[in-house]
């Protein structure tokens, strides 16, 4: 079975692990790196659960200056989320926003597809349950999640408060 390539085979090998240890080194460098820029931005993204060195690193770089927000909606049209009008007379449509900058838009998603997880955010999760329950289909009901993670995440960015993860409806109903 022997074909004399077998030497060959092995240090192919042996170069993609150190190829990969030094890509692996490069990846831990930059998220340092990428974790101070956050740190100096002073946004404490990284509170929400969830959220990691690049989501939060990527929801900054998109976003910018958060100042030039003067609302969420104004945000969550620029993400993407909110829901574009079209209207003719006395018709009015409203249809999903295919436009805006599509990696904030992925971001929210992302962050979305987390907050959902009855582990991560019980609040959330329940929200997402009960706009299902309310005839929503999946995609529109996370579509609600994001446009609510919109709101969390510019009210963090301008009040540059740490986010508070909120207390289940059913535990405060019980205690009172």
């Amino acid at each position: 079975w022997e074909n004399g390539y077998q030497d060959e085979r092995n240090n192919l090998i042996v170069s993609y692990i150190s190829t990969l240890n030094d890509l692996e080194e490069k990846v831990t460098k930059l998220e340092y790196q990428m974790d101070e820029l956050i740190k100096e931005t002073t946004y404490p993204l990284k509170s929400i659960p969830g959220v990691d060195i690049v989501l939060a690193a990527t929801l900054i770089a998109n976003i910018g200056d958060i100042n030039r927000f003067s609302k969420s909606s104004k945000l969550a049209k620029i993400a993407g989320i909110a829901p574009l009008e079209h209207s003719s007379g006395e018709t009015t449509n409203q249809y999903a926003n295919k436009l805006g900058n599509r990696d904030l838009n992925k971001a929210f998603y992302s962050l979305a597809l987390t907050q959902i997880r009855e582990d991560v955010n019980p609040v959330m999760h329940e929200y997402y349950q009960k706009k299902i329950k309310e005839g929503r289909k999946k995609k529109q009901a996370m579509v609600y999640v994001e446009r609510r993670l919109v709101h969390i995440v510019f009210r963090i960015m301008k009040s540059k408060e740490p986010y508070v993860q909120p207390k289940k409806k059913e535990n405060i109903e019980e205690s009172a």
